[in-house]
């Protein structure tokens, strides 16, 4: 009993506002867009309840210390892909109930428009890969009610659209995802899927659609990845093959020699 009554006294400190939710994801769902300073960064972390919103939006600018909160009811941002464009600005993919909602992000303005690109309704599915081309053209894709992939080109200067509409064969009966895509300056390629893996060649000026590889029903795979390079693309065509990696380049697969 002495050494109860020996026991220090807690204190407790008050922390204030407590924290009550957290992103999903970490880092991939925060969005980071370049000051106009060139020095410093706004940064945009994304809270949400549930995939169908609602969406908190905390801006916060860190050159000039300036915060705003945006909530958007009704919108789903667990997959948010984000490209900077060449005019400064960040486009950013979100979903609007089952259609995709092409966002911009204004540094310059610390100014959030949602919904500020005119994306045709047929732009749906839970993937909505968002990327820049080598031309600096922003590309944004989904799922057609075709149950093939959809494909839109957003030109960053004026935001007019180019639809490429049902894009590739169709998946049915199974559902089709948009997970990868990529741009050169004449073709966007697609890696539409699951059942099975299709690697699409969309042609930028006829719209018409190439097939450059098919994987079996289980067992491949088909990635895309975009960089400032070009386009690369990973195929294996079932359970047991060997992958193969690409170079995409004019509609065509050229085979890397290189296995980075």
């Amino acid at each position: 009993e002495a050494v109860v009554n020996a026991t220090p006294k807690r204190t407790v400190d008050n922390l204030l506002e407590p924290v009550k939710t957290l992103t999903y994801d970490g880092d991939k769902n925060m969005i980071w867009a370049p000051n106009p300073d060139g020095k410093t960064w706004d940064v945009i972390p994304v809270y949400f309840r549930g995939y169908g919103g609602p969406v908190t939006l905390p801006i916060l600018d860190l050159g000039s210390g300036q915060v705003k909160v945006e909530t958007h009811q009704r919108m789903g941002w667990h997959l948010s892909p984000n490209v900077l464009a060449p005019n400064g600005k960040v486009y950013i993919s979100a979903m609007r109930q089952s259609r995709v909602s092409i966002c911009i992000y204004d540094p310059a303005k610390n100014e959030l428009k949602v919904d500020a690109v005119a994306v045709p309704d047929h732009v749906r599915g839970e993937t909505h890969p968002l990327i820049r081309s080598t031309d600096g053209m922003i590309f944004a894709g989904g799922g057609h009610p075709s149950q093939a992939a959809s494909c839109i080109m957003i030109d960053p200067r004026n935001n007019s659209v180019t639809d490429f509409g049902a894009c590739g064969p169709s998946h049915k009966p199974s559902n089709a995802y948009n997970y990868y895509m990529g741009a050169d300056d004449t073709h966007v390629y697609i890696a539409s899927g699951k059942v099975p893996w299709y690697l699409l060649a969309v042609d930028r000026r006829t719209k018409r659609t190439t097939v450059l590889a098919k994987t079996a029903n289980s067992g491949g795979l088909v990635t895309v990845t975009q960089d400032i390079h070009g386009v690369k693309a990973y195929v294996r065509t079932g359970s047991g093959a060997k992958p193969r990696r690409y170079w995409c380049l004019r509609g065509k697969l050229v085979p890397k020699e290189s296995p980075c």
